[in-house]
């Protein structure tokens, strides 16, 4: 992101962060060149699920244990939160579909000098959306074991299969159709370094140690990148890993403590407006605590952590169904449109206007339904970048941008849909199995 004016110092995040981007924990090149590159986050999915070991218990005790749990959030039934979330997915892949394309920036960019754009205000909503619904879940369960099983049977089986469906499938694929070379399926697995299985190892655990398969994607605009959406979602595990350890410290049941970091992080981003800060360094200046730090605290990083921690205030102080009001959502509407034009300003309002925009979307929208249909917009994120690169390999950007675009977000919504039905549902379930398991084991 870069701010024009002689008085301030540009808002690069490659001028901070440039001995970090030396080391294998890769950023995506079109962020560091000050395009405000994001990711779908995975959001809390909520389920009530009747276990048969639950039926089989004695009435007190299934409506005991049912009491010390607390009820499921009020957050998690009768709200647009799903639809919301597929509209931020499909949000990134329109813009996406710009750089990756070739049609320049997206038009908000041009608009505010680069400042921002659409796919970066996409996923600070998703990290807003993140920390409001996961606190939820965690204040009215809070069961850390159950808090990060759910975690982790979210996240990671869609991340591996992505892995996977890019190394076995696609990337020999790729090799049979577009290389001049004529390798077994083997050797399109093994060719050269960075390959295929290197491509899952170095990037198995959330970690983007390597972003390309070599010689795939060369001559798109986003050389050689396989998929470069996955980088922050080490960054919101993070901060869910963050959220549980303020739950085990008690410290959400202090409620101004998490509106004190919000004031500080508040406070402290629009002093890189107006000057060139040097990274955070915290053992290693090029180690991986350094990179963490920045991507999420540094105020001329991409500002996740105060995206997150605004849900999570919220969450905690506000009233459920309180969000909607016409009049302050049109004041909020128009602070943020007008702050958009102006780049500098918007550090300034969109930490305020954003969440409540959201959640008051979230809970006045009339797409509850969807929710029955399951959630895609996990998979839309993960699918999105490499079938895009893909697309543009096989020239269908020379169709034009609208042509490109509507075959990204269709093919994206099948990837999407086919992820959520295969891998996403059935790893929740089988979570939430072990959940009950542990449960009725003790």
């Amino acid at each position: 992101m870069r701010f024009h004016g002689h008085a301030r110092a540009p808002r690069d995040v490659a001028q901070f962060l440039r001995p970090l981007l030396e080391t294998p924990l890769l950023v995506p090149r079109d962020f560091c060149i000050s395009k405000s590159e994001s990711s779908i986050a995975e959001t809390e999915i909520p389920y009530s699920l009747v276990t048969e070991s639950a039926a089989r218990r004695p009435a007190e005790k299934a409506k005991a244990e049912s009491a010390s749990e607390g009820p499921e959030p009020r957050s998690s039934h009768n709200n647009s939160f799903t639809f919301l979330r597929l509209c931020l997915a499909l949000s990134v892949v329109v813009g996406h579909s710009y750089i990756l394309g070739g049609f320049g920036e997206e038009p908000l960019s041009h608009w505010n000098h680069g400042f921002t754009s659409v796919r970066a205000l996409a996923v600070q909503g998703f990290f807003i959306l993140s920390g409001y619904l996961l606190t939820q879940s965690l204040v009215s369960r809070p069961s850390l074991v159950r808090f990060g099983i759910r975690r982790l049977f979210r996240i990671l089986p869609g991340y591996w299969m992505a892995l996977f469906v890019t190394a076995f499938v696609l990337a020999p694929w790729l090799f049979a159709v577009l290389s001049p070379l004529r390798l077994t399926y083997w050797e399109s697995l093994t060719f050269r370094d960075p390959n295929a299985l290197h491509y899952i190892s170095r990037n198995f655990f959330l970690w983007t140690g390597q972003r390309s398969i070599m010689p795939l994607f060369l001559e798109n605009h986003e050389r050689g990148q396989m998929n470069g959406s996955l980088w922050t979602l080490l960054l919101e595990a993070i901060c869910y890993a963050g959220l549980a350890l303020a739950s085990a410290l008690g410290l959400l049941r202090v409620r101004w403590l998490p509106w004190a970091a919000f004031c500080a992080l508040y406070l402290l981003y629009p002093i890189g407006m107006y000057r060139q800060l040097p990274p955070i360094s915290i053992g290693s200046p090029s180690g991986p605590l350094s990179y963490v730090a920045n991507m999420l605290f540094h105020p001329q990083g991409p500002e996740f952590a105060l995206a997150f921690l605004s849900g999570v205030c919220l969450a905690l102080t506000a009233p459920p169904k309180r969000f909607w009001d016409l009049r302050w959502m049109a004041v909020a509407a128009l602070a943020l449109a007008a702050a958009v034009p102006g780049g500098a300003s918007l550090i300034l309002v969109w930490p305020l206007a954003m969440p409540y925009l959201l959640l008051g979307l979230g809970e006045r929208l009339p797409f509850s339904r969807l929710e029955r249909w399951g959630d895609a917009s996990y998979g839309v994120y993960i699918y999105s970048f490499p079938i895009q690169q893909t697309l543009f390999a096989f020239g269908w950007a020379q169709a034009g941008l609208a042509c490109f675009t509507a075959l990204s977000i269709g093919a994206s919504l099948a990837a999407g849909a086919v992820s959520w039905l295969l891998v996403e549902r059935p790893a929740i379930g089988l979570g939430q199995k072990l959940i009950t398991k542990l449960r009725s084991d003790r």
